[in-house]
């Protein structure tokens, strides 16, 4: 789960403690681990948590609660202790094995009802299937909650693993693309080039994205090569910002000239290529405002497709949440902690908060969709004939850019109503309670984890 969806992972804690009252309930993941403390604090109904990676240490947790019962043996275990005190053991260890981790068992998801509405994080309209290469991310950014969950560490699964599980998927649910789902996939190069030649050796005939986006640092033309010959459509970038001050601030290490060197590159391979830009730092001032408006205008002069400008978000676990939470601009003891977080990440432009002292949320809201607008206005100034190939993929049902994307997706919201997209998988909160009860009277007496 991401942070703004606790609330409602805590609502379904609540009705499962009571329907299992006896039953131990565990959290985790990386919203839990990032927000741990606070998490345990007010929702007395969870009787564990788990801090980073959960395969072996809930197995560890079973093992105990089935036998000695000395929860201390648990490495990042969060609990209670019979007098009601919060416990933590911290020792957040890594698998370092992972390919001896075991794929994802989707038999019990109703993958067709994803699969047949063609939903994918980087592309619309194809059978698209998550997959994860890889753990952790070497890099330091002070907006991302990688450290507390992580560390520095980086694993990686063999390529060989990989499609393996991507050849599966192929047979067994007829995907036509994978997207990947790492924070941080491309950092060896070496293993990009054997995954990109295994993959093109094997045939699979599948294109493939990197939605979360990534760095640079291997990204020369030999990388680019392989990646677009073995069905990658976009490449992200995400540079966060132009100013060498906000870059410093986040600590993001990125050098940005040999980025815009990779990125004429990428164009050069026939990749579609993105680039992301942050606005509302805390400390962020207009002269590094005037920066990102400046390098747009680079960055559609050297014709890359797209930049998606958005809003800081200072998720939970962060170090600029912890700063902003020590300058009393976040407060997680008052009971507007929650709608804060279910706001935290920006549903509609009215949401977007600005946590920079020159910039008001008003005006960061311009900037958001202003940016957008002004880098896509001198696009298509400087390289007309994009439009009508925009056009022409949205009317045959195949975008491939993020405005291609965007566009497909706001107009197949506007004209498939809800009712009928959530025909067969959605009923009322009343209905759940009784058909769950009714078929879970056994299950009451059963010694299960849930």
């Amino acid at each position: 789960m991401f942070s703004n969806e606790w609330p409602v992972c805590r609502i379904l804690i609540e009705k499962i403690k009571k329907v299992f009252p006896n039953v131990p309930v565990v959290c985790g993941g990386e919203a839990a681990t990032a927000d741990s403390h606070y998490i345990m604090k007010t929702t007395p109904e969870l009787d564990y948590l788990i801090e980073g990676e959960g395969e072996e240490k809930i197995w560890r947790l079973i093992q105990q609660l089935e036998s000695e019962r000395k929860l201390e043996k648990v490495p990042g275990l969060i609990w209670r202790d019979s007098n009601k005190i919060i416990r933590h053991n911290g020792n957040n260890t890594r698998i370092r094995e992972v390919d001896q981790i075991p794929w994802p068992d989707w038999s019990d998801i109703p993958v067709e009802n994803y699969l047949g509405a063609g939903l994918g994080q980087s592309t619309y309209n194809r059978r698209v299937m998550p997959i994860v290469a890889s753990r952790g991310c070497p890099y330091q950014c002070t907006f991302c909650t990688n450290l507390k969950m992580y560390g520095t560490n980086w694993y990686a699964r063999s390529p060989s693993d990989v499609l393996d599980e991507v050849e599966f998927y192929i047979k067994k649910y007829n995907i036509e693309h994978f997207d990947f789902c790492d924070l941080t996939v491309i950092v060896n190069k070496d293993w990009v080039i054997d995954f990109c030649k295994e993959l093109y050796s094997r045939k699979l005939s599948v294109t493939w994205g990197l939605p979360s986006g990534t760095r640079s640092e291997v990204l020369d033309k030999d990388v680019l090569d392989w990646l677009r010959k073995s069905g990658l459509e976009r490449m992200n970038y995400a540079p966060e910002s132009r100013s060498s001050k906000t870059l410093k601030m986040i600590k993001k290490g990125v050098d940005l000239d040999k980025m815009n060197r990779s990125m004429k590159q990428a164009l050069n391979s026939d990749l579609k290529v993105k680039a992301t830009l942050i606005f509302g730092f805390p400390d962020q001032d207009w002269k590094q405002v005037r920066a990102n408006f400046t390098y747009m205008f680079k960055l559609a002069f050297i014709g890359i497709h797209d930049v998606a400008c958005f809003p800081f978000v200072p998720y939970p676990g962060s170090e600029l949440h912890e700063r902003l939470h020590k300058e009393n601009k976040i407060d997680k003891n008052s009971k507007d902690y929650e709608i804060w977080l279910t706001n935290n990440i920006f549903n509609k432009v009215g949401g977007m908060k600005s946590y920079s002292q020159d910039i008001t949320h008003k005006q960061l809201q311009w900037l958001v969709i202003g940016g957008m607008s002004y880098f896509y206005t001198l696009q298509f100034i400087m390289r007309p004939w994009r439009l009508f190939t925009t056009l022409y993929r949205l009317i045959t049902k195949n975008p491939i850019t993020m405005l291609e994307n965007l566009t497909y997706q706001m107009v197949l919201s506007y004209f498939v109503s809800k009712k009928q997209f959530a025909k067969n998988i959605t009923i009322s909160d009343e209905e759940y309670d009784e058909e769950f009860k009714d078929k879970h009277k056994i299950g009451e007496q059963q010694n299960k984890v849930i």
